[in-house]
């Protein structure tokens, strides 16, 4: 008896469906992993914070500094360089011996694992930043004299921006509100799209790759959000133009800005031009 097959039409019709399902799946599917990136974004600065925050335990309730300078060049530093000198180490190094995972340090929509700075690797860009305004830096210590900040300085801890989702390693409200190279921006806020600024402004920086660092400060990460850590532990998704301008969460203590600012050396409530 001969088998009856199928017939073009009915060839036609399956192949419709399934473009049809695979349509209205595909950006399911996508959302998910997106949703899933994120996730572990929010885990990764959860335990960085954290590992701060066990830091301060072993030393006198102080933050670490963000980098200390002039360094062995012959010693390595606990999970590799991040800084694209040798001479430098960062917080992320002070920070190793509590989170002791290098693989934290990445956000898996930044870039810090390609990203170079004058043709040379560079982790410190692409990924996360410490705040300036809490782990002084070595610039601000022999100018204003402040080392970095204790928790008891900090007045609402709660409100305190520790570490977030950042074009830099640091991030302070004057370089981050003006967002300049050359990496010093919030991804995907808007401040990092205006007059002056935009993909061809970003691609002009130092840091590479230019369609990395380009699409990280416009487009940005986690569908138009980022991550926050609050220096109490607690970590938030938040959109970037409003972390921006809340100059009481990147000021905690009500101190002297940054030392070593020189665009915008100040820190406001709302979007400037």
């Amino acid at each position: 008896m001969r088998r009856k097959g199928f017939t073009l039409i009915e060839l036609l019709v399956v192949i419709a469906i399934i473009a049809i399902l695979a349509a209205i799946l595909f950006p399911v599917f996508a959302q998910a992993r997106a949703a899933a990136r994120s996730t572990m974004c929010s885990s990764n600065i959860r335990q960085l914070g954290l590992g701060l925050l066990m830091y301060l335990q072993d030393y006198d309730e102080r933050f670490p500094p963000p980098y200390t300078e002039n360094q062995p060049t012959n010693v390595t530093p606990p999970g590799g360089y991040f800084f694209f000198l040798t001479s430098i180490w960062t917080w992320q190094n002070f920070s190793m011996a509590y989170v002791k995972n290098e693989k934290i340090h990445e956000c898996s929509e930044g870039y810090s694992e390609r990203a170079t700075r004058n043709g040379l690797k560079a982790r410190a860009h692409g990924s996360y930043g410490a705040s300036l305004h809490i782990l002084r830096s070595p610039i601000d210590q022999a100018v204003t004299g402040r080392a970095p900040e204790t928790v008891a300085a900090l007045i609402a801890p709660a409100d305190a921006y520790l570490l977030m989702d950042s074009g830099f390693y640091t991030t302070d409200c004057p370089r981050m509100q003006n967002a300049v190279v050359h990496s010093f921006y919030l991804p995907g806020a808007k401040q990092n799209n205006r007059p002056g600024r935009g993909q061809a402004y970003w691609q002009a920086s130092t840091v590479g790759p230019a369609s990395d660092i380009a699409r990280d400060a416009v487009s940005g990460r986690h569908n138009g959000g980022i991550h926050v850590c609050f220096a109490d532990g607690h970590v938030k998704k938040m959109q970037p133009d409003s972390v921006l301008w809340k100059p009481d969460s990147w000021n905690p203590t009500g101190g002297a800005l940054p030392a070593g600012v020189a665009a915008n050396p100040t820190c406001v409530a709302g979007p400037f031009q």
